[in-house]
């Protein structure tokens, strides 16, 4: 079973310890039994109130019996450098996370598949922040490379299970479809950018089309074509197109009408 560590802490070293101050024996074995089974759990690095880096437990090993404090160290290799409120964590499972034993916290109901997709989207906001901060990059650049991310993401993946094909025509090779935002990515925010309702999976000319505003749908997900959009014919599109869309949709297809739809 994957879970979640959050480790309060000044700064990130290669090793941690768990601690035990103020509990019984009896509570600390319950304690190192949890953690001993902790290979391959992720350990959220928390400083005021935000998560500054994540990694996965490699290693744990035990000290001696004179360390009565701490019981267990473990150990964690290739640190990724995030940086979020850890209260956006609380608003994705609902409640305000404690930490457990003291100053630890393990994360392991229904939620853990939330926070692990969160984590996987935050990397991904980061990375591409980086790409649309570069000098080095022109915008053409820029829109290929950011392409490439999302199209390598949890994001994408999200949309092809939930999609099951292009979410116009229905075709099924995924190889060769586009995870398209409804609203913008630079128009988004943290949680828009990422959710899942505001994406949909078409092949790569209706991609091209829908983000250049040259088509886009209703509220009853039928099809709109530009003014602008010439011999819709030679592109296969006609009137009776349609996505099957749900109440969430609509607010990022209104804003798709509103401010890229080509009228």
């Amino acid at each position: 079973m994957r879970r979640i560590i959050l480790q309060p802490i000044g700064e990130i070293n290669k090793e941690g310890f768990i601690e035990a101050q103020n509990t019984s024996w009896g509570q600390k074995e319950k304690y190192k039994k949890i953690f001993k089974d902790s290979l391959g759990d992720t350990v959220l690095f928390i400083k005021n109130k935000r998560i500054i880096a994540m990694a996965i437990i490699t290693d744990i090993k035990e000290n001696d019996n004179t360390n009565k404090d701490y019981p267990l160290r473990y150990f964690w290799k290739n640190i990724e450098y995030v940086n979020v409120p850890i209260e956006e964590i609380n608003k994705l499972v609902g409640y305000k996370l404690n930490f457990y034993p003291q100053r630890y916290m393990l994360l392991k109901d229904n939620n853990i598949d939330k926070v692990y997709d969160f984590l996987d989207n935050i990397k991904l906001i980061d990375g591409i922040k980086n790409i649309e901060n570069s000098k080095k990059l022109s915008s053409t650049e820029k829109e290929a490379l950011i392409k490439v991310r999302i199209g390598q993401s949890k994001f994408r993946q999200n949309l092809i299970n939930y999609w099951k094909g292009c979410s116009v025509t229905q075709y099924k090779d995924e190889k060769v479809l586009i995870a398209s935002h409804i609203k913008p990515w630079k128009d988004s925010n943290n949680h828009e950018k990422l959710d899942i309702y505001n994406g949909l999976l078409l092949t790569p000319t209706l991609d091209k089309l829908f983000d250049k505003g040259y088509i886009s749908f209703d509220n009853k997900g039928y099809i709109l074509f530009s003014k602008y959009l010439k011999d819709k014919e030679k592109l296969f599109l006609n009137k009776n197109m349609k996505i099957n869309i749900e109440y969430e949709h609509k607010k990022y297809l209104k804003f798709h009408r509103d401010y890229i739809f080509e009228k």
